[in-house]
């Protein structure tokens, strides 16, 4: 396992443990809460509709290793695991709360928290183009009908908006009582993790707003109602494969621990799970490249970035920044990205 120290700042205390329960995913065996054991539990639901794509979607070439993106008090890092850099021009020393690829080489960022401006950066150079004024939290980038657009989500709706000319398409209106976890877009496709009365949903739209129905983990048994089962969610590039986290509560609704889960969307085989960090962590941001995961852990003193293989060894790294900065997302860039020297 090759590991580095961690950069982040400090988190507050969780209370003692009482009785636990749990909210699983139909179906499904965990490691007992003892870490770091993979299973994997082939699904029996028929698919009713493969998933499937004749869109051209801009995807790297087969020996590309994505680069990663950070987001942090003191702007956007890009680089792998062993070297980064800070994105200099109109993102230099600005605290951006979430950073996206935008399939072309430029950024998507949120400025401040997950209310404040959201804008488009085509260029280190370049003037940013303001997508929201703030109001909306970014959600994720994707790209339909040869161009790239960004999701939005403000109150209970989800809404597009398209790069070049701002144009804005309302998306979903989610149902009453309904919130949105998380959610993740790869080309046209889009996965909403949604809390509601019960133990919460995932969810697959298309960009025209309707329900695609792929072999996703389906509606968790509900165990301890009113709190999501799911939480991060991940599409893969090319939309063939979802990674998500099971969430497990404490009687008093404290989040006690989180499973990683990777499904082929098109099978509903589980082809990876395993149970992230130590009792009370929280995963805050997952993304997805097709072979590896990077997600933000907070722990009860600090927040961690890791890279975790999916394959072979399953090797685990954890990035060091550096500096001391207090990092709020972290994301997997589809395509390569423009550096302070292009």
């Amino acid at each position: 396992m090759a590991c580095v120290s961690i950069v982040a700042a400090s988190c507050g205390e969780v209370p003692e443990p009482g009785v636990f329960t749990a909210a699983p995913d139909a179906g499904s065996a965990g490691d007992g809460g003892q870490g770091n054991t993979d299973t994997a539990t082939p699904a029996t639901t028929i698919v009713e509709r493969p998933v499937e794509t004749t869109d051209f979607v801009p995807r790297r070439t087969d020996n590309s290793v994505p680069e990663l993106l950070i987001a942090s008090s003191k702007g956007v890092w890009v680089g792998d695991s062993s070297q980064f850099e800070l994105v200099g021009g109109s993102l230099q020393d600005v605290s951006v709360s979430h950073v996206v690829d935008d399939l072309i080489s430029g950024l998507v960022v949120q400025e401040g928290d997950e209310s404040g401006p959201v804008k488009w950066v085509s260029g280190v150079e370049a003037e940013s183009s303001v997508i929201s004024e703030g109001g909306a939290e970014l959600v994720d980038v994707g790209y339909v009908n040869g161009a790239s657009f960004a999701v939005l989500h403000s109150g209970g709706s989800v809404e597009l908006v398209r790069l070049v000319d701002g144009v804005r398409t309302p998306l979903v209106e989610l149902g009453a009582g309904e919130e949105l976890v998380d959610s993740s877009v790869s080309g046209a496709m889009i996965a909403m993790a949604l809390s509601n009365s019960r133990c919460g949903d995932i969810r697959f739209y298309g960009a025209d707003g309707a329900q695609i129905e792929v072999d996703g983990p389906g509606e968790p048994d509900c165990i301890v109602p009113q709190r999501p089962t799911y939480g991060a969610t991940a599409l893969s590039p090319d939309g063939g494969s979802l990674a998500y986290t099971v969430v497990t509560y404490r009687d008093d609704l404290v989040e006690v621990a989180t499973e990683l889960v990777v499904r082929d969307l098109s099978s509903g085989e589980e082809w990876f799970r395993r149970k992230i960090g130590e009792d009370f962590d929280r995963i805050l941001a997952l993304s997805f490249d097709g072979d590896r995961v990077t997600y933000l852990r907070d722990s009860t003193d600090a927040k961690s970035v890791t890279v975790l293989e999916l394959t072979g060894d399953r090797e685990e790294t954890q990035i060091d920044l550096e500096e001391k900065v207090d990092v709020k997302s972290v994301s997997f860039a589809r395509l390569a990205v423009f550096t302070n020297d292009n």
